[in-house]
């Protein structure tokens, strides 16, 4: 039984507190910093749109981007959702990156244009898959990623992780021993496996919600 537990990214109250409702002890705290940055304009006209993230899509709009002759595939539900909130209807929704790409591959879409809206540290999977399939790739960073490397002085039941970067972060000063280990994704436990043989908790949806609900049914 898990009764001490770390988000290892601030989350609203009001979600932490369904946590909290459970009776257990939940702590958050900001393993990295999310920095929006200008990019090149482009035009954008008969091209698809990739976005793998949610801060994507916000770095998108903050340069001045629009998608009206274009089409827009994405990575995972909130980032789906993010498109959905700026009107942008998608094409189509992969739970990672891998999915994405075969679809993509499923397509045929030789010699067509393809522009990814993602941060700095956005792994290569796409790109890798792109080229080889004859087509063109574009990589549009519009935010950056830094590392926190906070040190806990606390030991924990539970560790929640959100993403490969805030696993990084987190073993910079940190360790795993025992602890239930929970993933909001796949790529984010293939992180995780890097450092422990602690075998993850990953949830199958992908969001906030579904991890949450996961942790109180678990713990």
């Amino acid at each position: 039984m898990a009764n001490s537990i770390l988000l290892t990214k601030e989350i609203n109250p009001e979600k932490r507190q369904l946590l909290l409702n459970e009776g257990l002890e939940v702590d958050t705290k900001d393993f990295i910093r999310i920095k929006f940055i200008n990019t090149e304009k482009i035009s954008l006209h008969h091209k698809t749109l990739i976005f793998t993230s949610a801060n994507g899509v916000e770095g998108f709009f903050k340069n001045g981007f629009d998608a009206p002759h274009s089409s827009v595939i994405c990575v995972g539900g909130k980032t789906e959702s993010k498109l959905a909130e700026k009107g942008i209807k998608t094409l189509h929704t992969a739970k990672n990156a891998e999915e994405l790409a075969s679809f993509i591959l499923q397509q045929q879409w030789d010699n067509s244009d393809f522009v990814h809206f993602c941060g700095n540290l956005a792994l290569d999977t796409l790109e890798k898959s792109i080229t080889n399939h004859n087509a063109n790739y574009i990589k549009k960073i519009v935010y950056e990623t830094e590392l926190l490397y906070p040190t806990l002085n606390k030991k924990y039941d539970a560790l929640v992780f959100f993403s490969p970067s805030g696993v990084r972060s987190f073993v910079k000063n940190n360790s795993t021993t025992d602890e239930v280990i929970f993933c909001i994704g796949n790529t984010t436990a293939l992180e995780v496996a890097k450092y422990t043989s602690q075998k993850p908790i990953i949830s199958t949806k992908q969001n906030l919600n579904d991890l949450l609900s996961l942790v109180k049914s678990v713990v």
